[in-house]
């Protein structure tokens, strides 16, 4: 069994678009630079995630939502090296594991038969919750940040999700075409 993590790229609320261009040091120290600002795993949940480190867990860093989510090219390499440098757990980009050209073919299908994956109670509770999270009241927002869950749950290589934050309803689109995630929740 192989564990894994999902990163989110430290990202502030910029004239009401994602902005990933933000100062690592103080994400690093832990300082929130908005109030949606996420800090690495390692920080938020150092006790639970120190439970799972070892060589079967790996940290993936969601990289493709600057270009799918956020419609904005950004290099998470300086990110993804210097958390790798301060944690025990092998770090990947979610975009050095998996084929993006099958990725973005599987999120047009996807997002192009949205209603077919996703119930309108689902849709509106996971929009609630990016609300909050994130600070996005945009339908189109909440409509490719639910079909990346549900292609990242199709093509993920690895078996048990820790997640430590995601609401049940948005984890679970993780699962909607294949049933192969394990979801630990915390």
């Amino acid at each position: 069994m192989i564990y894994f993590s999902w990163e989110c790229p430290p990202r502030v609320l910029k004239n009401g678009k994602l902005d990933f261009d933000v100062d690592l040091a103080k994400i690093f120290n832990g300082e929130r630079l908005d109030e949606f600002t996420e800090l690495p795993k390692f920080i938020e949940f150092k006790e639970i995630e120190e439970k799972f480190v070892g060589k079967n867990y790996v940290k993936i860093i969601a990289d493709t939502n600057a270009s799918i989510l956020a419609k904005q090219n950004f290099s998470f390499k300086k990110y993804k090296e210097e958390l790798q440098r301060r944690c025990k757990s092998k770090v990947v980009l979610f975009s050095e594991i998996v084929d993006m050209n099958q990725y973005k073919k599987k999120f047009e299908l996807v997002y192009r038969d949205f209603w077919d994956h996703v119930s309108l109670k689902e849709f509106l509770e996971i929009k609630s919750y990016l609300k909050e999270h994130v600070g996005l009241d945009d339908d189109d927002f909440v409509r490719r940040v639910i079909v990346s869950y549900i292609v990242e749950g199709f093509l993920i290589p690895y078996d048990v999700w820790v997640n430590f934050d995601e609401p049940k309803v948005l984890a679970e689109m993780t699962n909607r075409i294949e049933k192969r995630i394990k979801i630990l929740y915390f």
